[in-house]
This record gives C-alpha cells, structure tokens and sequence, in this order.
C-alpha cells in the first residue's frame, strides 16, 4: 500500500533556529525552496550558496520571499579553498548539495563520488577548521537500506544501499559520526523518502509523484505509474520535512527518517 501525505497533514517547527544564521548549501533545489520560507518565517537568518543559479529557480525564490532577503552565493560543495569562507558565519549548516538519482549515480559513478563523498567530506574538513559548534544537517535517503520487503522499516534497520547512490549517503552518514566523535562536530542525519512538493525543475528525473503530476499537466497519456502493491511506500510532502520534530539544534549526533 502507498500513502501520499498533504501539506495539511504535516507541521513543522524551526523555532528553535529563532536568530540562528543557518547557511543552505545547494538551497536552490527542490528541498530547499521549500524550506526557505519556513526558515524565515522562524526567525532565522538565511544563506544560501548553490553550484548553479538557475533563472527559474532564482524566480521562484524571489517570488516566494523577495530576493532582497536572502544571500545567494554560487559555489560548489567541491571548492575546498572557499568552504570555510562560506560557513564561517553559521550556526546551522543544512546540507542539501549533490547530485542526485540512483541511476545517475550507475551512470557515472565517479563523478557522483566525487561529488556526493568527496563534496561532504570537504564541508566537514571546512567545519573542523571553524573554532566553534556550528550544527550540520546532512540530508541523507531512504537508500540507504537498499531493498526492504514488504515490513515497514525504522532507522534501526539494517542498512544495505543497491545502488551507488544510496551507498555514498551512507558512506558520508559515517564521516558525519566519526567527525563528531573526533572532533565533535554536532550532527543531525534526516534519510528521506519520495519527497514532493512544489518547485521541482521540470527537467529533474527523480520525484515520480511530482513527474506523474508534471505529466498529467501536458496531457500525456503515454506516463504509466506503477505502484507495487507488495510493499508499502510512503510519499510526504516536503512540508513535514523536520516534522514531529527532530530538534536540527540540540543532541550529539542522530538520524532520522522522514
């Protein structure tokens, strides 16, 4: 069975982010602009450094808050020498940059590593370099546990990624709990699954309920959607991002899947 939460049935609370200089990286994406909104309208000051500066994205921004508000930086997660610059001023780094899709990731596996491992483990380095607490949350993805069945699975589940996708999240799940434990970088890992929601470049091939609603909108009647009836798959909208709600400012270091 599938399930596709609203918006009306999510809440989120940022509240504790009041203040806060929080710094987006790759918050030009699908998630971020989702999140941005809700950022300000808790108080938080609100950076963000993406790799590209798409015009509609950079719409889209404008459109929602007015782009006198925020600090749009490009920058890439890769650039070694200017990390450190970037997050200098944070308090909370929500790291959102990459790229995504398991079979992108299949298709050229050491860009991806390069990119979604070497990437994350430079903004950690960049942290480390930092002489104070800033709290990183890493966005993580249901692939992590590989194939699950039919039995609803928790963060205790054991994990075994099938795709290189899912294999370098978790790989950079694994700096994240080494460099706390190093170093104490403070933490918070969020593994998503299916997320929709508005905003999604409609040349994006991940997102298959915001691909089949992108579809129906053009009037294709060639886009088949195939639900497996075996297993149970859940598809939130972003706005339950944070949800019931794991506190992005407070505990050592902890994941959790939404």
């Amino acid at each position: 069975m599938s399930k596709v939460t609203s918006a009306a049935e999510t809440s989120l609370n940022l509240s504790p982010l009041r203040g806060r200089h929080v710094v987006l990286l790759g918050g030009l994406g699908f998630i971020g602009l989702n999140l941005i909104p809700e950022l300000l309208r808790a108080g938080a000051h609100v950076e963000i450094v993406n790799r590209s500066l798409d015009p509609l994205a950079l719409g889209w921004l404008d459109w929602q808050v007015g782009g006198d508000q925020i600090r749009v930086t490009k920058g890439d997660i890769c650039d070694v020498e200017k990390l450190h610059g970037w997050l200098q001023a944070a308090d909370v780094v929500i790291n959102l940059a990459g790229e995504s899709g398991a079979v992108k990731s299949v298709r050229d596996a050491v860009t991806d590593a390069q990119i979604n491992v070497g990437g994350h483990l430079a903004v950690l380095e960049a942290l480390r370099g930092i002489q104070r607490s800033v709290r990183m949350v890493f966005i993580s993805s249901r692939l992590v546990y590989g194939v699950t069945g039919s039995t609803p699975v928790n963060e205790a589940h054991p994990t075994l990624p099938t795709s290189l996708y899912g294999l370098h999240k978790l790989t950079v799940e694994h700096y994240h709990r080494l460099y706390r434990k190093h170093f104490g970088i403070p933490y918070t890992v969020l593994r998503l699954t299916n997320p929709y929601g508005a905003f999604q470049l409609p040349n994006r091939e991940h997102g298959i309920v915001n691909r089949f609603i992108l579809a129906n909108l053009r009037g294709r009647n060639d886009y088949a959607l195939r639900w497996r009836l075996s297993a149970s798959r859940l598809y939130p909208h972003l706005g339950c991002i944070g949800g019931d709600s794991p506190r992005l400012d407070r505990g050592a270091g902890r994941r959790r899947d939404t």
